[in-house]
């Protein structure tokens, strides 16, 4: 990736923890990308850096101030005039199921699923270019940009792969990195043929399982954005937690 010139950022203008995580790291923003979520013209602007490799321990902090990441691309939104992306966790212990989680399970109680390494493979290729030009309207995607977001992670990571049990055919890959006390969502691709199968929501489900069975409390499920159908969703994975302003994990919505 090209930095564009005069987009250094100093870190100083950062929480002091969070600067000290970000200690090495060239900060860079990035601007002019029209937001997806919301369709009113306002701009979505990212700091970013790049990095082939980061500790679990930094990465599972810098979750609390608000960062994710895009394969190599570490990035938090810092639009101006907009705070609307929250990060969202979700305590696996105390999570109960609701009355349609329940059903969800129901109707793939036969899902045949694996935990494996992610890797660049043509089937799982197909099934995230799928789920994008039925999801997100994108075209045919370069095979290059799914190797460098999915398959080559900088940090421990494992691919989920769902398949219908009576064919074998693969329906589901949650990729999901693995971090001291929790595990983080990175991207989810199912098959849109299968609606009625709910599998994004299973996979959120099959997650927070893994969380109990991995030791690991939490599930970090990403930005949830109130006013957007395509996020508020994360809404209904309770209980959950929100970072405040200096990072620290409290109840959300606060009580």
């Amino acid at each position: 990736m090209n930095i564009p010139a005069g987009s250094l950022f100093d870190r100083k203008l950062c929480h002091p923890d969070e600067s000290a995580l970000l200690e090495g790291m060239e900060l860079f923003r990035l601007r002019g990308e029209k937001c997806p979520y919301f369709g009113d013209g306002r701009v979505r602007e990212n700091l970013s850096f790049i990095a082939r490799e980061v500790s679990e321990d930094t990465y599972e902090r810098l979750l609390a101030f608000g960062w994710r990441r895009c394969g190599a691309l570490f990035y938090k939104p810092l639009c101006p005039g907009c705070q609307d992306c929250r990060p969202l966790r979700v305590d696996s212990a105390l999570f109960h199921l609701d009355r349609s989680q329940k059903r969800c399970l129901k109707r793939n109680c036969e899902m045949s699923i694996s935990i494996g390494e992610p890797f660049d493979s043509d089937e799982d290729f197909e099934l995230f270019t799928r789920y994008c030009k039925a999801r997100h309207g994108e075209g045919s995607q370069r095979r290059e940009e799914f190797r460098l977001f999915l398959a080559e992670p900088p940090l421990p990571s494992i691919a989920i792969r769902h398949r219908l049990q009576k064919n074998g055919r693969l329906v589901c890959v949650a990729w999901t990195d693995i971090l001291p006390n929790s595990l983080s969502a990175v991207y989810t691709a199912f098959d849109p043929d299968l609606p009625k199968l709910g599998l994004g929501v299973f996979s959120i489900l099959v997650q927070l399982q893994l969380c109990r069975q991995m030791s690991r409390r939490y599930l970090q499920i990403g930005f949830y954005i109130k006013d957007c159908r395509k996020m508020s969703y994360k809404r209904n994975y309770m209980p959950c937690q929100a970072p405040d302003e200096n990072g620290e994990w409290e109840s959300f919505p606060k009580s």
